[in-house]
């Protein structure tokens, strides 16, 4: 994946055009691996935009698509958050409605992360590190699944209570980034989503993809025309095709054939002789017409 540089480059730009401004307030996906509840210093590696799609809300379907999200965290201490390898865990959230009211989720996630009050937009936070608590959540039809979610309400600035001493984080050159965004995709972007293989039930892997693919609004997108490769090269020259238009034939007289030209055709026996012409049968004439 590219460097954290270019990809916060990208953010900068993204945030630029988004419609939602993140650091404003309006009115009105989880891990395989189970963790311990607790809290962890947690560093933001992921960012990926989903599109548009049509969920419910008590068990009824939305009246409007939301534009789904979701984030990734490199758990990097304490050490029942590691990889066995000692390397930091990579711990994904469900997908989450982007939007900014002041009740939502993202809205919450994203003033308890942006504690500097420096961003506008999630993707503008990658790299940055946080204390995260992390909870166990029970399934609501089946109790004996379990699973973690991130507590957004408590989010905090990665400094020691105490003394204000910022507690040990990763190499962020260690570390691998990830960031899709839904109006400016790349093909690096888009590649580093794809996942192999199919599961027990023998369905696809590569949900992520296929999430995107299914949004509302995929269809006429720009990641549409990246993936089909329709996206024009504006810094070529348009070429205009050229329509011929043949010249009208000559109108006979009624009840005589239509004229037709003398072939002109090279001597085939020098080079340098004039043309010759192959003359055609004279076309009778009607009495009383020149």
């Amino acid at each position: 994946m590219s460097n954290l540089q270019e990809l916060l480059a990208l953010a900068n730009e993204a945030a630029e055009i988004s419609n939602i401004d993140m650091s404003e307030t309006s009115k009105g996906g989880g891990a395989k691996r189970l963790l311990p509840a607790g809290k962890a210093i947690a560093t933001l590696v992921e960012y990926i935009e989903l599109g548009k799609h049509l969920g419910e809300y008590n068990g009824k379907p939305k009246s409007k698509p939301d534009a789904l999200f979701r984030l990734g965290f490199a758990l990097s201490s304490p050490a029942a958050y590691l990889n066995e390898d000692g390397t930091p865990y990579i711990f994904r959230t469900f997908d989450l409605s982007l939007g900014n009211n002041e009740k939502s989720k993202a809205k919450i996630a994203f003033d308890r992360m942006n504690y500097l009050q420096t961003a506008k937009h999630f993707a503008q936070l990658l790299g940055k590190s946080f204390i995260v608590e992390i909870k166990i959540v029970k399934g609501k039809t089946d109790p004996t699944k379990e699973r973690n979610e991130i507590v957004w309400a408590t989010i905090d600035k990665p400094f020691e209570a105490m003394s204000g001493a910022p507690y040990p984080t990763p190499d962020l050159n260690t570390l691998p980034f990830r960031l899709f965004l839904w109006d400016k995709p790349t093909k690096e972007g888009w590649d580093s989503l794809h996942i192999d293989g199919v599961g027990d039930d023998g369905k696809s892997r590569n949900y992520i993809q296929n999430t995107c693919k299914a949004a509302v609004d995929f269809p006429g997108s720009a990641l549409e025309q990246l993936i089909g490769g329709g996206i024009p090269d504006l810094t070529q020259p348009t070429l205009t095709p050229t329509t011929t238009i043949a010249a009208p034939a000559q109108l006979a007289p009624a009840g005589l054939a239509t004229p037709v030209a003398p072939v002109v055709t090279p001597s085939l026996s020098d080079p340098l002789a004039p043309p010759f012409v192959v003359s055609l049968p004279d076309v009778p004439q009607i009495p009383g017409l020149s």
